[in-house]
């Protein structure tokens, strides 16, 4: 879907959601495949917010702070890499 959307000079960014269990740390495969395919990726927000019960409505969900967050570090990650 990636290199389809890329192919279409479409920009791709990646947002790292942490795999399902005791470790919010998301799947190295985010990494491996933004690195192999030149794409900026967040890893580091979502975990953090999910590591935080203030920026959370549930046990995986974010609230209207958390959502704020992740909008900020979404923002500053097209920034970066010059989308916006």
């Amino acid at each position: 879907m990636v290199r389809l959307a890329q192919k279409r000079d479409v920009a791709v960014v990646f947002i790292a959601v942490p795999a399902p269990g005791l470790s919010l740390s998301p799947p190295s495969t985010y990494r491996e495949i933004a690195k192999e395919l030149s794409i900026p990726i967040e890893e580091e927000t979502l975990s953090a917010i999910l590591a935080e019960s203030s920026l959370k409505s549930d046990y995986i969900h974010p609230n209207a702070a958390g959502y704020r967050r992740m909008a900020e570090s979404i923002a500053t990650l097209l920034h970066k890499g010059g989308a916006i």
